[in-house]
C-alpha cells in the first residue's frame, strides 16, 4: 500500500499463510515467507507481485528473510541443521548457502546494516527464554549483545536517515546574442548519497527559457560542481530560474538561480568601398568634383546600425587623395571603423610639343628654356604642382630609335609657369643648365593630385 494507507493491492493469493514480506532495496523484489510447500519457504516476487519463486527447499523452516543493501545477498533465519534457528546468508538466486551463526538457542529475524558489513538479529542465548538484541559482522564474527534485561527484546532493525541535499547557487552573467559552455551554476552536497548521483532540473525541467536566456545540458560532477549551457538571445534581459536537486530518497531542496545579461558586444560589421579614383570634370575650372559613394554595415543584433562617413557621400573632394573615415554604431554602443580613399585627378592628357612624350627621348641643347605644354582641361590656377616639382634627375643615355630634336626653346632666366587661355595649355618653362651636355637627364612634373608624368632627355 502507499505510505498513507491507501491503495492497498493483494500481490499473493493462495491457501497457504504467506508472511514477513521485504522489500529490496531497489524496490523491485519482495522477499517473504510462505508455507505454500507445506513449511515456511523463502521466496521472491517482483514488487508487483509477478514471478514468485521459491529460494529455499528443505524440510526445516526458513523464515525472516531480508536483503543486503547491494542486492545481491538475503540473510534469513533457519532451522535446517538444528532443532533451533540459526542465521543464514544466500545469493539473491538461492544460491551459495552460507551458515553465520552457532547457537544452542534461537538466532532469529536478522537485518543488514546500511552498509552491509553488519547484521543485527536477535537471539536467546544470553538470556533464555527472553531473547536480547546482538550485532555481529556480516560473516558471523564478532557477536556483540546490545540489551541486557529481563524483558523481551526483539524485531530489530537497521535505521536509515536520509536528510535532504543541499545547493548553493553560483550567480551567472552572459551577453545577449552569445553562449556559455559547461558554465557553472551552483555546487549540490548530500550525506547520503554520491554527488554525481543527484539530479538537478532547472524550473521542473531539464532545460528552461526565460527573457531571452535558456538553460540546458545540465549535469553534476563527483565534487558536486553543477554546470550548464547558456545562452540567449540579442533582447535577452535579467532574469532568474529555479534550481531543485533531488537524492534517492525524493528529497529534494530548491535554489534561485540569478543571470544576468549584458549588452552584447559584437561590433557591426562594415561594408566599404574599394578605394576610389576620379578625375575632375573636363573643360572646367573645378578643382575639386562631387563623389558618391555607398557605406554600410550588417550587425548580429541590429537591423539598422547607425553608418557616419566623414566626409560624406555627395561632398566635393577637391584635387589629390582624401581618406574618408567611416564608423558603424549598433544599438548597444559596440562600434566598428574603416576606411577608404577618395583620389581626384587632374585631366592630364600628356605633354604637346615640342615635348615628345615616353619612350621618345627628346634632344635639346644644354642651357637652353624648354617650354614644356601640357593641357588639364581648363585653367586650374598655377598652383598645381606638388611641393617640390618640377624636378629632374639624371639617367643614364641609353640608344633608342625614338628621339626627336627640340627646335622650339626660349629664353628665360629661370624656370617659370603661365596659362594660355586660348589654347588651355600651361606652359613651364624648363630652364636647363649648360653643365648637363653630354647627359640625360628625366624631368619629373608632380602635380598637386599626386600623379607622376615624365619625359626623357637627351642634352647636346
Amino acid at each position: 500500500m502507499n505510505a498513507d494507507g491507501t491503495g492497498q493491492t493483494n500481490l499473493t493469493n493462495n491457501s497457504a499463510e504467506d508472511t514477513l514480506p521485504s522489500f529490496s532495496p531497489d524496490g523491485s523484489k519482495i522477499t517473504f515467507t510462505s508455507e505454500r510447500d507445506g513449511n515456511a519457504e523463502i521466496y521472491v516476487m517482483n514488487a508487483d507481485g509477478t514471478s514468485q519463486t521459491r529460494l529455499t527447499n528443505n524440510s526445516a523452516p526458513d523464515t525472516y528473510s531480508a536483503f543486503k543493501p547491494d542486492g545481491g545477498k538475503v540473510v534469513f533465519a533457519s532451522g535446517r541443521i538444528d532443532s533451533n534457528y540459526e542465521i543464514y546468508v544466500m545469493n539473491a538466486d538461492g544460491s551459495n548457502v552460507t551458515r553465520l551463526t552457532t547457537s544452542a538457542y534461537d538466532d532469529i529475524e536478522p537485518s543488514f546494516s546500511p552498509d552491509g558489513s553488519k547484521i543485527v538479529f536477535a537471539s536467546q542465548r544470553y538470556n533464555y527464554p527472553n531473547y536480547e538484541v546482538l550485532v555481529m559482522d556480516a560473516d558471523g564474527s564478532n557477536v556483540v549483545s546490545l540489551t541486557s534485561a529481563s524483558e523481551y527484546n526483539a524485531e530489530p532493525s537497521w535505521g536509515s536517515l536520509n536528510t535532504a541535499p543541499t545547493i548553493s547557487p553560483i550567480g551567472v552573467t552572459v551577453a545577449q546574442d552569445s553562449s556559455l559552455s559547461s558554465s557553472s551554476i551552483a555546487t549540490v552536497n548530500d550525506a547520503q548519497d554520491a554527488e554525481n548521483t543527484l539530479g538537478v532540473t532547472v524550473n521542473g525541467a531539464s532545460s528552461a527559457t526565460s527573457n531571452g536566456v535558456t538553460v540546458s545540458g545540465i549535469s553534476v560532477d563527483s565534487s558536486g560542481n553543477v554546470t550548464a549551457n547558456i545562452s540567449s538571445t540579442c533582447g535577452a534581459s535579467n532574469t532568474s530560474f529555479t534550481l531543485r536537486v533531488t537524492d534517492s530518497g525524493s528529497l529534494y531542496a530548491e535554489t534561485t538561480l540569478s543571470v544576468s545579461v549584458t549588452p552584447e558586444t559584437k561590433a557591426p560589421t562594415l561594408l566599404l568601398p574599394a578605394n576610389i579614383v576620379t578625375s575632375l570634370p573636363l573643360n572646367s575650372t573645378d578643382i575639386g568634383t562631387v563623389v558618391n559613394f555607398t557605406v554600410s554595415a550588417t550587425d548580429n543584433c541590429d537591423a539598422n546600425p547607425t553608418v557616419i562617413a566623414v566626409p560624406p557621400s555627395g561632398s566635393t573632394f577637391s584635387v589629390g587623395t582624401t581618406t574618408v573615415n567611416a564608423t558603424a554604431t549598433d544599438a548597444s554602443g559596440n562600434t566598428a571603423t574603416g576606411s577608404f580613399t577618395v583620389t581626384v585627378l587632374f585631366d592630364f592628357a600628356g605633354f604637346f610639343q615640342p615635348v615628345d612624350n615616353l619612350p621618345t627621348v627628346n634632344i635639346v641643347s644644354a642651357g637652353q628654356a624648354v617650354p614644356v605644354k601640357f593641357s588639364l582641361s581648363g585653367y586650374k590656377g598655377l598652383n598645381i604642382f606638388a611641393t617640390g616639382y618640377p624636378s629632374s634627375q639624371q639617367i643614364a643615355c641609353v640608344g633608342s630609335s625614338a628621339v626627336s630634336a627640340i627646335d622650339e626653346t626660349v629664353a628665360a632666366g629661370g624656370s617659370s609657369l603661365n596659362y594660355d587661355a586660348t589654347t588651355d595649355l600651361y606652359i613651364y618653362i624648363w630652364k636647363t643648365q649648360k653643365a648637363w651636355k653630354g647627359t640625360c637627364r628625366q624631368l619629373i612634373v608632380q602635380l598637386r593630385d599626386g600623379a607622376l608624368h615624365v619625359a626623357n632627355f637627351q642634352f647636346k
